[in-house]
């Protein structure tokens, strides 16, 4: 990858994908049955690492512990809301 700059700077125009106008609870007229990220996983995966293809490694892990933490949140993939009220009675509550 020779671009990084520049893909960087692509990536950059997105601002925080792990913020609250990426998800589907923010447009409820329009997605009224998903919950969850809109963001593919791959554009998050890649949002994180970008940052160590330039040697910024710390802001590259600190990127990879908000992924971490946005899938232990269950915020990310989208749920439809009858998959995540089934989810909900077969595990206790926990999507």
């Amino acid at each position: 990858m020779r671009e990084v700059p520049q893909a960087a700077r692509e990536l950059g125009l997105l601002g925080d994908l792990t913020g609250h106008g990426w998800f589907f609870e923010r447009y409820p007229t329009m997605y009224p049955t998903k919950r969850g990220s809109m963001v593919p996983f791959t554009l998050l995966l890649l949002h994180a690492l970008m940052p160590s293809y330039a040697s910024d490694y710390a802001q590259s892990l600190q990127r990879m512990y908000d992924l971490l933490d946005l899938l232990r949140r269950g915020s990310w993939p989208a749920l439809t809301v009858e998959a995540s009220e089934t989810a909900s009675a077969t595990d206790g509550g926990r999507v």
